[in-house]
């Protein structure tokens, strides 16, 4: 079941405390303690209310500002040894008008899926957007698009100032709901994780796998490799017989054993 944490204390902490602390933690890494501190000192930066203003001063100009996206509606905060953090704006339904269709999809609002990494999310400002919950069994994780999942313990919460949700990666499912007014919470992602399996977006009333998002890394990994079959050089060689034999994901290394192929094809013509 996703892990949530409420705490009730008043102490807020900056952006160097707090990655000082994270960094310090002595709890086996990914255990119920280390989860536990860290969201505590999540929502101990999640009470600084100078988050926001420290970011856009800290940098010059829109060309500055621009380098700080991850994404259009997220901005990097910064990272420790260990971990790094990311902001998100999560905007109201902009029902009616031409960007609703634009918008649900960029924030990935009403459709269900799990995540190919862990991450600590905290609501920083607004009033949250509504989440529905559930688990899969670690049994279901490699389901293929078509193939039936089950989804167990739903329950619906929200992701409230102060609220910290714990998601891991595969088991966690979760769809977002538009906020009623503009939200904004603060990411929490654990460096050098290994993508074993994929992400999926999920059919919860018929609880099916729809499909792999187009947008994630492991798709952009794979466009990657496609695009490599095309050339040769004894690095880009050598990069893709690595990841053939390394990489953990089975799509990421069929990739790479079709961009050989066609390498290989390519040089006999």
């Amino acid at each position: 079941m996703t892990d949530i944490f409420d705490d009730a204390g008043d102490e807020s902490i900056g952006l160097e405390e707090f990655h000082r602390r994270i960094d310090a933690i002595d709890a086996p890494l990914y255990g119920p303690e280390h989860i536990a501190a860290c969201a505590r000192e999540l929502a101990r930066l999640g009470r600084n209310p100078d988050l926001l203003w420290g970011m856009f001063e800290s940098v010059e100009g829109v060309e500055a500002i621009d380098e700080f996206f991850n994404a259009p509606q997220s901005f990097f905060l910064g990272a420790g040894k260990t971990h790094y953090l990311r902001l998100n704006v999560w905007l109201p339904e902009n029902a009616g008008t031409a960007y609703r269709e634009h918008e649900r999809d960029l924030y990935s609002y009403e459709l269900a899926h799990n995540h190919d990494f862990r991450f600590l999310t905290v609501g920083y400002f607004g009033p949250g957007y509504e989440t529905d919950l559930y688990t899969i069994p670690e049994a279901d994780v490699d389901a293929q698009p078509g193939q039936t999942i089950r989804l167990l313990e739903p329950r619906r919460e929200r992701l409230r100032q102060g609220r910290v949700i714990h998601f891991a990666p595969y088991t966690d499912v979760h769809v977002q709901h538009y906020p009623a007014s503009l939200s904004i919470s603060i990411n929490l992602i654990f460096s050098g994780q290994q993508r074993e399996h994929e992400q999926l977006l999920i059919d919860t009333q018929r609880s099916t796998v729809l499909d792999y998002p187009k947008l994630s890394e492991q798709s952009r990994m794979i466009n990657a490799l496609q695009i490599a079959g095309f050339f040769a050089s004894p690095e880009l060689d050598a990069a893709i017989d690595a990841v053939e034999r390394d990489a953990a994901n089975p799509r990421l290394r069929e990739a790479a054993r079709a961009a050989i192929a066609h390498q290989r094809r390519e040089s006999r013509a």
